[in-house]
């Protein structure tokens, strides 16, 4: 009967070690899984609004107005065309803001107005670069921000400016044969 005792209490202390081990190896990987997923949760749920400003600066809002710019046979615009945006940083001063164009060797610089927000107005002559005779054109700016760290930023997303221009030169004729002055008359 002692041997008996012996044999099950020694099945026991195994069935107990194994039963630990497991426990302890799956306390492990449930411990690891929760301090891996606090720290990547709490960093990837935070809005761009809150993380705004702090690693540099951030260009948040970028509008343009008026959304389409329609210009008149002398190529300007009824009003002002403007781009807007707001820049942040908390932990130095922009410096610099530029609205650059990807299809185009254009770039604008913009002018704090009052606090966070920059201003871009375009001249005349960066309106006819952005003209096309008898069409509406699309073009995408992207808004770059320098602190004075030297740190740069980049808008996410670019601001479409569309431009509107009326037909300066008379449309081609599809005809090839002479016009109605040239033409001979053979009667």
């Amino acid at each position: 009967m002692i041997r008996f005792y012996t044999f099950y209490l020694a099945r026991a202390r195994s069935r107990i070690s194994v039963l630990f081990f497991a426990g302890t190896l799956l306390g492990f990987f449930l411990l690891n899984l929760l301090m891996s997923g606090c720290a990547t949760t709490q960093e990837s749920t935070l809005p761009d609004f809150e993380r705004a400003g702090i690693l540099g600066p951030t260009v948040l809002l970028t509008r343009a107005e008026p959304h389409t710019l329609e210009l008149n046979r002398d190529l300007m615009p009824d009003g002002p065309a403007v781009v807007l945006t707001e820049v942040k940083d908390l932990m130095a001063k922009i410096v610099e803001v530029k609205l650059r164009f990807g299809n185009l060797p254009l770039e604008v610089p913009m002018e704090n107005i009052g606090g966070n927000t920059w201003r871009a107005e375009f001249t005349p002559r960066q309106i006819k670069m952005l003209a096309v005779s008898g069409k509406t054109a699309q073009h995408d700016a992207h808004v770059f921000a320098r602190n004075s760290q030297g740190q740069i930023a980049t808008s996410k997303h670019p601001v479409e400016i569309w431009v509107k221009t009326p037909q300066l030169l008379p449309p081609r004729t599809q005809d090839n044969s002479l016009s109605h002055a040239n033409k001979i008359d053979t009667t």
